[in-house]
This record gives structure tokens, C-alpha cells and sequence, in this order.
């Protein structure tokens, strides 16, 4: 395994999403839910510029007693470095983001690319995967 925090988040995204390797803007990504209960997650890649892309991640929350996409977290991936490190995180609680002008960072930057990479991981060891799907999920049916 290798060293730092964003070269394993980036293993950890190409583990589950191997198309982020070539990534294309607009690409859509489901992993369905591996259980009865359990929630399925949602990836779009939002952006590319070059060989770095923005990916977009979210999962079920339930609206009106039904499962709907809900923002959880957004990355920042260098393909040719290798490497990714988490842009915005989203939980029940609170949204934050890691950079919100050129000369602040979050000083929790660390612990929340740690946590990203701890969520990732969990989704990869449960058997989770995402699989590119042809059209943007409609949540509206």
C-alpha cells in the first residue's frame, strides 16, 4: 500500500470506480445497495480539466419514506499523480469544505481526508463497487 493519505484515497476511488483512471466529464456511476436496508451510493464525474477531474459522490438519505440521492462528498482526483484529496464533505450534521479561498484551509483537512478514506474503504471491504450506468440517475420516478 502506499504512503500518503491522497495516493490511498485515490487507490481506494480506482479500487471502486476504475473508470476514474480515464476520466470523463458527465460519466455517472451506481453501487447498488448490497442488502436489504442498506444505502446505495452515486458518483458523477462533475468536471475534467486535463488529466485531473472533479468526482462527486452520494448516497441514500430518505425523503418522504423513500431512498434519494444525497450530497456526501466531492474530490478532487489527479490522475497523472495519482492522488486525490477531498474537496466538501456533507453529513447529517454539517457541510464543510476543505479550501474556501486561496489562503484558507480547513484545519481539520487531515481528519477529514482520513475519514473520506475510511468511508471509501468500508464501502470497498462490504463488497461495494460502482458500475457506470448509460444516463443520469432520475430520482423523480
Amino acid at each position: 500500500m502506499r504512503g500518503s493519505v491522497q495516493r490511498r484515497l485515490f487507490d481506494r476511488l480506482a479500487d471502486l470506480i476504475p473508470a476514474i483512471k480515464a476520466p470523463l466529464e458527465g460519466a455517472t456511476f451506481y453501487a447498488p445497495p448490497r442488502i436489504a436496508g442498506d444505502i446505495a451510493c452515486y458518483a458523477v464525474v462533475s468536471g475534467v480539466v486535463g488529466r485531473s477531474c472533479e468526482l462527486e459522490i452520494a448516497h441514500d438519505s430518505m425523503l418522504d419514506g423513500r431512498p434519494a440521492p444525497s450530497p456526501w462528498m466531492s474530490f478532487k482526483v489527479d490522475v497523472a499523480a495519482e492522488t486525490a484529496e477531498l474537496l466538501a464533505i456533507e453529513d447529517q450534521w454539517r457541510y464543510e469544505v476543505l479550501y474556501c479561498s486561496r489562503n484558507s484551509v480547513n484545519p481539520r483537512v487531515a481528519q477529514l481526508n482520513a475519514y473520506a478514506l475510511n468511508c471509501l474503504a468500508v464501502i470497498l471491504n462490504l463488497g461495494g463497487g460502482f458500475r457506470a450506468v448509460d444516463a443520469p440517475i432520475n430520482t423523480a420516478a
